[in-house]
């Protein structure tokens, strides 16, 4: 094949064709893949907020036994995020 053929103008679409869809495939993978990191991320700060559930229930506890805590509780409620229904 000689050089002026290879540089016709349908063959130059056809090799940007097969770059574009190798860059497709390149990209499309990175994004999957903070996908799952995102997801990944997701179920950590999940747990987190169970954890500090768990610790709240147990401050909770805490000032039925002390009334002083009360006080203190009120504001653990206010740092603590709810998680949304």
């Amino acid at each position: 094949m000689s050089l002026k053929r290879m540089l016709s103008a349908e063959n130059i679409t056809l090799y940007l064709l097969i770059l574009m869809l190798i860059l497709l495939i390149i990209f499309s993978g990175r994004q999957l893949s903070a996908l799952g990191d995102g997801r990944e991320m997701l179920k950590l700060e999940e747990e987190a907020l169970a954890a500090d559930q768990a610790r709240l229930l147990f401050l909770e506890g805490l000032a039925a036994e002390k009334p002083q805590l009360r006080l203190d509780l009120a504001s653990a409620h206010r740092l603590i995020p709810q998680k949304a229904s």
